[in-house]
């Protein structure tokens, strides 16, 4: 929300949130997905657009 987009540095700030995991997550694949997806993100400079959806 900070961010509008999960950019290259949205996902290093990520990565510093979890930075417990992040270790974890480069030794095996697979475990933390979602720290696999900010890593991607930052490996490959790329942007991710969200939509925020709404249920009430």
């Amino acid at each position: 929300q900070i961010y509008g987009a999960i950019t290259p540095d949205a996902a290093r700030a990520g990565l510093e949130l979890f930075a417990e995991h992040t270790d974890d997550a480069r030794a095996n694949p697979g475990k933390h997905p979602n720290v696999d997806r900010l890593l991607q993100l930052v490996g490959e400079g790329r942007t991710l657009r969200v939509k925020h959806v709404f249920f009430a």
